[in-house]
C-alpha cells in the first residue's frame, strides 16, 4: 500500500468523499456509482478531517485488510497452508485489499460472517445485522447477501412439509429479522437504482448474448478466478468478442474447480454455495468488468469456511490440483506487487512536480474526455452510433491527475466548482457539441493533456492545431495477473509561445508516436 499508486476508481471515490456536497454524496451520486454512499461516508472521515489521499486511503484500507487476514488465517477451519495462501490470493490481496474499494470491506464482513455462522439461529439479529451491513457495500453484496438469506430459508425448512413450514415460520423470531433485512435491501436497491443518464448502462455496452455471459459466469468464471485468464480486457464482459473455443475449453477447467470445491463441502451446506453464486451471476450478467470476478472467489471462500469438510484420503493429483488453486493466484499477487515496486502505474504526481518546476500550475489546462470514434467501434456498435460515443463530461483522467494536486488542474472539468470527481452522467449530442461550443469560443488552451483532442476542440479553425508541440510525456502500464503489462503514453502539448519563457523543450512528434506504437 505504501507504494501503490490510486487508480481511478480509489481517487474518484476520495476526492467524492472529500469534495461532494453532502447532499450530492447521500442523494445523487449513489444513483451513478452503483453501490451505496456508506464508502465514501467511511472515506469523508480522513478526507474531511485534512488527511491527504496518499495516507487516508491506504489507511482505511489497512484497516480492513489487516483484520480480513487475522480472521481468516486464526479463526477459519483450512488447513495451515490454505489459511497462509487465502489472504494474499490476487483477488483477496491484491485487487481487494492493496487496491482500496468498496470489495475491501465486503471481504471483511464476509469473514465475520463465516465467524458467526454457527450462532446464526440462537443470535439471529446479530447474523442479520452483519448481513445488513454487508448489503450497504455495494449492489453485488447485496446480491450474495440475498442468496445467504435465501438458503437461510431453505435450512430453516428442513424435512417439513411446505404447509407446516409457512404456518410455523410466522413464530419464528428469525423469519422477522430476514423480513427486515428484505426491507433494508429494497431500501438501497432504491437508493442506488441508476438513473436513465447513467453513463456506461446502455446498449453500446451490450455486444453479446445473455446466454453466452451467463455461460461464462456460470463454467468459465471459477477457472478465470483460480486458474484462467479468459476474461483479460479492460472492459465490461458484455462488451467484449467471447471465442466459443476458449470458452469450452475452460469450462473443463471450471468444471474441474466445481468438482473440487463441491468435494471438501458437507452436504447441508450446499445450498450456502450455488444459491448466493446464482444470486451473484444475476447482476454479473449485466454489468461485470474483470476485477469483479474475484467477488466469485471471496463467495466460495466463505461458502467453504462454513461448509469445510476434510477428506485426507483423496488422491494424489487431486491434492495436487488443490495446491494449484492456492498457489497459483498467489503468483498472480508476487507479480503484480513486484511491478508495483518498479514499475508506476500511472501517477500523476511527476505530472504535477513537472507544472511547478515549469510555474505552469496556473495556466489554462485542458484534460482529454471521453471519445470514441467509429473506426473504434464494434459493428454492433456502429449501427447504434454512426457518428461514435462521446462523453465531454467524463474525464477520468482528469480526475486521477488531481490527486497530487492542492485544487483541480484543468479549466474543462467540473467549471465553476471545485470538484474533482466525475459525475457518471451520459450526455447527448446536443450537449456535447454545446459543450465544445463553449470551449471554442473561449480562450484556447494553453496546455493539453490526452490523446490527441485538439482537432475535437479547433474543429472550425484547424490552423490552431499547429500552435501546439509535445513538451512532456506521462507514462505508465496497466497489469493484470502474468499479463504483460500494457503500456500507456499521455502526451501532454504546449502551445509555442510558452516554450522559450517556461523552458520547456518540444519533442519530436515522429518518435513520440513510433514509441506509442510500439508500446
Amino acid at each position: 500500500m505504501h507504494v501503490h499508486e490510486p487508480w481511478f476508481d480509489e481517487i474518484q471515490a476520495w476526492f467524492i468523499a472529500k469534495d461532494a456536497p453532502w447532499h450530492d454524496l447521500l442523494w445523487v451520486l449513489p444513483h451513478y456509482e452503483g453501490h451505496p454512499p456508506f464508502f465514501h461516508l467511511l472515506l469523508a472521515i480522513p478526507a474531511r478531517l485534512g488527511m491527504s489521499g496518499t495516507l487516508g486511503l491506504p489507511l482505511i484500507g489497512a484497516l480492513f485488510s489487516i483484520a480480513s487476514a487475522y480472521l481468516i488465517i486464526f479463526k477459519s477451519p483450512f488447513p495451515r497452508v490454505a489459511r497462509l495462501c487465502l489472504p494474499f490470493s490476487y483477488f483477496l490481496f491484491y485487487q481487494y485489499s492493496v487496491i482500496v474499494r468498496p470489495y475491501n470491506i465486503m471481504v471483511f464482513l464476509m469473514c465475520l460472517l463465516a465467524v458467526y455462522f454457527p450462532q446464526k439461529d440462537k443470535q439471529p439479529g446479530r447474523f442479520v445485522l452483519l448481513l445488513a451491513a454487508l448489503c450497504a457495500c455495494h449492489l453485488y453484496a447485496i446480491a450474495i447477501a440475498g442468496g445467504i438469506a435465501i438458503a437461510w430459508l431453505w435450512e430453516m425448512k428442513g424435512s417439513r412439509p411446505w404447509k407446516t413450514y409457512c404456518k410455523e415460520l410466522l413464530h419464528d423470531k428469525r423469519f422477522y429479522w430476514l423480513l427486515g433485512l428484505l426491507g433494508w435491501a429494497v431500501m438501497l436497491i432504491l437508493w442506488i437504482m441508476p438513473r436513465p443518464d447513467a453513463f456506461a448502462m446502455g446498449s453500446e455496452f451490450q455486444v453479446n448474448s445473455v446466454w453466452k455471459r451467463m455461460f461464462y459466469l456460470l463454467f468459465v468464471m471459477p477457472a478465470d478466478v483460480f486458474l484462467t485468464d479468459i476474461f483479460s480486457f479492460d472492459q465490461r464482459l458484455s462488451a467484449i468478442q467471447l471465442s466459443t473455443w476458449e470458452l469450452f475449453c475452460s469450462a473443463l477447467v471450471g468444471v474441474c474447480v466445481w468438482a473440487s470445491v463441491l468435494s471438501c463441502f458437507s452436504k447441508k451446506f450446499r445450498p450456502f454455495l450455488w444459491i448466493p453464486c446464482l444470486c451473484l451471476c444475476i447482476p454479473f450478467a449485466y454489468y461485470l468488468y474483470r476485477h469483479h470476478i474475484g467477488l466469485m472467489e471471496l463467495t466460495i471462500v466463505w461458502a467453504l469456511w462454513i461448509g469445510w469438510k476434510y477428506n485426507p484420503k483423496r488422491p494424489y493429483y487431486v491434492k495436487l490440483f488443490y495446491l494449484l488453486l492456492l498457489f497459483y493466484p498467489v503468483g498472480w499477487t508476487i507479480v503484480s506487487l513486484y511491478q508495483e515496486v518498479t514499475h508506476p502505474q500511472f501517477s500523476g504526481k511527476p505530472f504535477v512536480q513537472f507544472l511547478r518546476e515549469h510555474q505552469l500550475q496556473n495556466k489554462r489546462i485542458f484534460a482529454t474526455w471521453y471519445l470514441l470514434r467509429p473506426k473504434d467501434l464494434l459493428a454492433a456498435q456502429k449501427t447504434l452510433y454512426p457518428n461514435g460515443i462521446e462523453n465531454t463530461h467524463y474525464m477520468p483522467l482528469a480526475t486521477t491527475l488531481d490527486f497530487y494536486a492542492p485544487q483541480n488542474l484543468f479549466a474543462n472539468f467540473n467549471e465553476n466548482t471545485h470538484h474533482r470527481y466525475n459525475t457518471h452522467q451520459a450526455l447527448t449530442e446536443d450537449q456535447n457539441e454545446q459543450t465544445l461550443q463553449t470551449w471554442r469560443r473561449g480562450l484556447p488552451p494553453d496546455l493539453f493533456v490526452g490523446a490527441e483532442r485538439l482537432d475535437r476542440l479547433f474543429k472550425d479553425r484547424p490552423e490552431e492545431i499547429q500552435q501546439y508541440a509535445i513538451v512532456y510525456r506521462i507514462e505508465g502500464q496497466h497489469r493484470w495477473k502474468f499479463n504483460k503489462p500494457i503500456k500507456t503514453i499521455v502526451p501532454v502539448y504546449a502551445r509555442l509561445e510558452l516554450i522559450e519563457p517556461h523552458h520547456l523543450a518540444p519533442q519530436d512528434t515522429l518518435f513520440f508516436f513510433l514509441k506509442l506504437i510500439k508500446g
